[in-house]
């Protein structure tokens, strides 16, 4: 089953391969993303933690929303995350970040199936 490959194939995948992995298209954009952040520095807060959500309350929302809605809350995250880099004078952003806001700027544009 492809999804089950990219799970075992993504280990061994450099983050900047993750977008472009084929089994992609099986899965919805929010999965991508949700995994990037695991990618991600610890200064990365997935929305959960951010809203200091629990996982149950987190995928019960998810359960509820719509991948729009999930893009947005992930699109506050990013920005978060770009504004404590700034805020501490860094220009430097973990490898991670630009391959997350490039795809999900994709994502709503319509350039990616979600």
């Amino acid at each position: 089953m492809c999804i089950d490959n990219f799970w075992v194939n993504e280990s061994h995948r450099e983050s900047d391969q993750i977008a472009g992995a084929p089994e992609l298209k099986n899965l919805s954009g929010s999965t991508v993303l949700h995994h990037m952040f695991s990618r991600g520095p610890d200064e990365l807060l997935s929305p959960h933690v951010r809203a200091q959500w629990s996982i149950s309350k987190y995928s019960h929302w998810l359960d509820e929303h719509s991948e729009e809605d999930v893009w947005r809350v992930v699109q506050s995250s990013l920005e978060a995350y770009a504004a404590k880099v700034n805020s501490r004078g860094d220009t430097a952003f973990d490898p991670i970040y630009p391959i997350m806001v490039a795809y999900l700027k994709e994502l709503q544009q319509g350039g990616i199936r979600s």
